[in-house]
């Protein structure tokens, strides 16, 4: 036992040291090199929202996050985490007034009812409510009346009282929702309710080529008389100076003394598989960094061409690669033959199946710190110069610029959907500039260069648009007037299996299709659905059909009505089964008219970023 601690003690500082630095950088809040940002995350109809009570919301998740796999956590998706919390956070905040503003309570009897008959999946999950690994109910019922347990039901009691109190104000507004027999009916039908039918498609892009352009005239009419569909929102242009993270020679100086010392308690013995284990930083750590049989040329050239120049048995002094600092063990050697890569015929291949461990080399804090100091200088210099390329050319850091974006849309390849540089274009003038603004793996000054009113898009810009939409609509007009010459020769007695032959158009059928059938081609067109299960006679044709991309023809070709002894059979099913639907989309649309008319300012991503 002392023998391996002494083998591992540099390793075990160096593990000590990294988690030191990762208390660190949790404490600044997963990246932020600044100091703490003010307490308030966001405002919900004029109360302001604290970190504190956020990040309960927050944790939650993360724990639940953590729990589903191994892998880090990274800032992309502890936003993603952030986001969901803040939902759940504005949920329950509206919630609660709500709760609040009606009135809502519930009794001593009622949170005893429900715990009795809805035990809490934490309880559940629970060992003292377990035996041999599985919840046990009769132990769980038994646990509730002894008196020694009433400080933690007490506990309970406060942890489902409010999901309860939310349950009765949902209960209250289910009330008003009332399922009618024809719903009912209408349910049974659209998964009962069968027909078969044959149909032609024609679209309005078959016939493209043969329409002529529009002529100026119908060019400015149609601009005009659909100019809302060419409106514009407020746009917003930036200059932006981008600062990756990247790591600095200093952080490979100090992984290399990492792993050199981990190849140092290897060769004072201590065994490389436990090491990887312990140290590995990528997902062959949990094989003692086995990678397998693999032939030259499938490893970056560093690794290549250390590992195919050991002996069996070997350990690599660290090599280097963009990846990081890696240990390298050969375990075995052999030659197959086989056609290598890019070859016809077959030669004697080395291959090798090794084992590493890898360091990977990540910008410290301090790095990171440097970057955002830059960063800061550079818009401090900003603002004393005047605008961001005088800045940029003295430091030698190249500006580049957006084009024209809207709020909360996609800004660039660099920024994509930065929320908080999108909260910054439309919240400032002309010329401001922005502090350091943060994302996975860079960091971003910028400055505002343009804010472009609202308005509409000149017509010479939109020229195109109108022109492809006019030709559009012309093609599909003459798609619905070929359907309907077809259509007078089958009413005229043309079997729909000489459609092709005299049209040159393929007549398709389908097997029995449902009211919600996807038909191909079509989709599940409301319309063509329709028209197939109104009509009521075999062989009956309906009139050309319009729907988004042209048009259709359909033929009755067999129906099979519903059998309303099933329906009597399972008429109180479908009941309960539409009424949950009508109470869930009841509750949905309350809860987003809630939402709607509350004031939210969400303030996460300013706050991270601070």
């Amino acid at each position: 036992m002392f023998e391996f601690l002494r083998k591992m003690i540099v390793p075990l500082m160096l593990i000590v040291l990294v988690a030191f630095i990762a208390t660190i950088i949790f404490s600044w809040g997963g990246g932020g090199f600044q100091g703490a940002p003010n307490d308030t995350v966001g405002i919900i109809g004029g109360d302001k929202i604290a970190y504190a009570d956020f990040d309960r919301y927050y944790n939650s998740l993360l724990r639940q996050e953590q729990r589903k796999s191994d892998v880090e956590i990274t800032l992309a998706k502890a936003k993603e985490i952030r986001d969901q919390a803040w939902s759940q956070l504005v949920a329950d905040h509206l919630m609660n007034k709500e709760v609040e503003k009606h009135g809502i309570f519930v009794t001593q009897k009622e949170v005893f009812d429900f715990l009795t008959y809805f035990p809490p999946t934490e309880l559940q999950n629970s060992p003292q409510f377990m035996t041999d690994g599985k919840f046990d109910y009769q132990k769980y019922i038994n646990a509730m009346p002894v008196p020694e347990n009433a400080p933690f039901w007490a506990q309970v009691e406060q942890m489902v009282t409010p999901d309860l109190m939310k349950r009765k104000l949902a209960e209250d507004l289910y009330t008003a929702v009332r399922v009618t027999p024809a719903e009912v009916m209408e349910a049974f039908l659209v998964v009962n309710d069968k027909a078969k039918i044959g149909y032609v498609n024609l679209l309005g892009d078959d016939l493209l080529s043969g329409i002529a352009e529009p002529t100026e005239d119908q060019i400015n009419e149609y601009y005009n008389s659909n100019k809302d569909d060419f409106k514009l929102k407020e746009q917003a242009v930036l200059n932006i100076v981008k600062f990756d993270k990247v790591a600095s020679d200093n952080d490979w100086t100090i992984t290399k003394y990492e792993i050199e010392s981990i190849y140092d308690s290897i060769m004072a013995g201590a065994d490389f598989t436990e090491m990887a284990q312990i140290f590995s930083d990528d997902g062959s750590a949990e094989n003692g960094g086995g990678l397998g049989w693999f032939g030259p040329g499938r490893m970056v050239p560093p690794f290549d061409s250390a590992v195919f120049s050991m002996d069996v048995g070997e350990i690599s002094h660290p090599v280097k690669t963009q990846f990081g600092w890696h240990l390298i063990k050969l375990l075995e050697k052999k030659t197959e033959k086989e056609v290598p890569r890019g070859k016809t015929v077959a030669e004697n291949v080395t291959k090798c199946n090794a084992a590493h461990i890898l360091l990977r080399v990540m910008p410290s804090p301090t790095t990171l710190q440097n970057i955002g100091d830059l960063a800061q200088e550079i818009a401090d210099s900003t603002r004393a110069m005047g605008d961001l390329k005088t800045a940029g050319e003295l430091f030698n850091y190249e500006v580049s610029t957006t084009g024209r974006f809207f709020e909360n849309s996609f800004i660039d390849g660099n920024l994509r959907r930065n929320s908080t540089a999108s909260h910054f274009a439309f919240s400032n003038k002309t010329g401001e500039v922005s502090d350091p603004i943060e994302d996975d793996n860079s960091l971003f000054v910028i400055e505002l260069a343009d804010r472009i009113p609202e308005g509409f898009t000149a017509l010479d810009e939109a020229k195109g648009t109108v022109v492809r939409k006019i030709k559009d609509a012309m093609a599909i007009d003459k798609a619905g007037d070929s359907l309907l010459q077809i259509y007078d020769a089958l009413s005229a007695g043309l079997a729909p299996t000489d459609i092709e032959t005299r049209f040159g158009l393929p007549y398709n059928r389908t097997d029995y299709i449902t009211r919600t059938s996807s038909i191909p081609g079509l989709g599940a067109d409301p319309g063509i659905l329709g028209a197939a299960f109104t009509m009521a006679e075999i062989n009956q044709i309906s009139k050309p059909i319009k729907h988004s991309k042209g048009y259709a023809l359909v033929v009755l070709l067999d129906k099979q009505s519903p059998n309303l002894t099933e329906y009597s059979e399972k008429q109180d099913s479908i009941y309960t089964a539409v009424m949950i639907d009508k109470q869930r989309e009841a509750y949905s649309a309350w809860f987003d008219q809630i939402v709607a008319n509350a004031d939210i300012e969400k303030l996460i991503d300013q706050f991270y970023a601070q």
